[in-house]
């Protein structure tokens, strides 16, 4: 059995999503098992979509990708990252 990885948010989702395929086909989870799986490797504050979002859109492993995808694919994290650099200050005594 080969366990998918834990996701946070903070890492390329693309990359995450490929290897929770691979898993899944390679353990061969139905889509309840997916589910199960995927609901299970979210942490931090990925985990926050099964509570951000409504129970129908985590209700499947089909519409719960795609909400993990309109969060934190591509563009979305360009988003996230532009403006952690824009309210990003310097500490006292750190050099340029």
């Amino acid at each position: 059995m080969i366990l998918p990885p834990k996701y946070d948010g903070t890492t390329s989702f693309e990359t995450f999503l490929a290897q929770f395929i691979n898993c899944s086909q390679y353990n061969a989870w139905d889509e309840g098992e997916q589910l199960a799986h995927l609901r299970g490797t979210l942490e931090k504050e990925a985990a926050q979509v099964l509570w951000d979002s409504s129970a129908k859109k985590v209700a499947s492993v089909h519409k719960l990708i795609k909400t993990l995808q309109k969060r934190y694919e591509g563009v979305s994290q360009a988003d996230k990252y532009r403006m952690e650099v824009k309210r990003r200050r310097r500490k006292a005594g750190e050099p340029l």
